[in-house]
């Protein structure tokens, strides 16, 4: 799955709606007077993105998804971690030593892949990079 719809699976699922107006769609968090996060696309292929967490590439971003963790039954934050630890083993140039300080040294996109599987969101056969 590309960072790029990692993003905006994250960001849905974090909260961010589907406005539409006029032409454009944008997919924002709070409201349209008041956007925090814009995602514009037009019909005509025009795509703009202003203010877009990073989350594949920002620790700062993911830990802000890890955050809303805590809102979810606490058998998917025990997913998260599990998915998570078998990412980092995966990836085995960030392992630590042991499974446990291998994965509070995770990725930001290590982080953001194991979000969007525990949510179910994750494309089968893609892999994040």
């Amino acid at each position: 799955m590309s960072p790029e719809k990692q993003r905006i699976v994250i960001a849905k699922e974090l909260g961010a709606k589907w406005w539409a107006s006029g032409k454009w769609a944008v997919l924002m968090f709070g409201k349209p007077a008041n956007p925090l996060f814009v995602q514009v696309e037009s019909p005509d292929g025009f795509n703009q993105r202003l203010d877009v967490p990073n989350y594949p590439e920002s620790l700062d971003a993911m830990y802000i998804a890890e955050e809303a963790l805590a809102w979810y039954p606490s058998h998917e934050r025990d997913e998260y971690y599990e998915i998570l630890e078998e990412i980092v083993m995966r990836d085995i140039e960030t392992c630590y030593g042991n499974r446990k300080q291998s994965v509070m040294h995770a990725k930001a996109g290590q982080r953001a892949e194991a979000f969007v599987k525990v949510r179910g969101k994750w494309e089968d056969g893609q892999w994040a990079t």
